[in-house]
């Protein structure tokens, strides 16, 4: 898919950048209200509740709590955060 090529080559290109700290965040598809009409997301959102660890959607909310907690660490190096991790941090 072109959206999951772009998004690997831009983790590649930050990585290659070598930050001394670098979070690469990964959600699932974002569950909440959103101004514009998604035909694809609206379908997808019930079932994205319900899948399993890094699949199962996250709600924006959720997410961003996570990312507050980990711009608040201090860590070196690149770490990559999946969606189920991100959840878990968020609540």
């Amino acid at each position: 898919m072109f959206y999951n090529r772009v998004k690997g080559e831009t983790e590649q290109a930050l990585i290659a950048q070598n930050w001394p700290q670098l979070t690469l965040a990964r959600p699932s598809l974002l569950l909440g209200p959103r101004n514009d009409f998604r035909l694809g997301e609206r379908l997808a959102a019930p079932l994205m509740r319900w899948l399993p660890g890094r699949y199962r959607g996250i709600e924006v909310a959720v997410l961003a709590r996570a990312l507050w907690r980990l711009a608040l660490e201090e860590d070196q190096g690149v770490r990559v955060i999946e969606s189920d991790h991100l959840r878990r941090l968020g609540r």
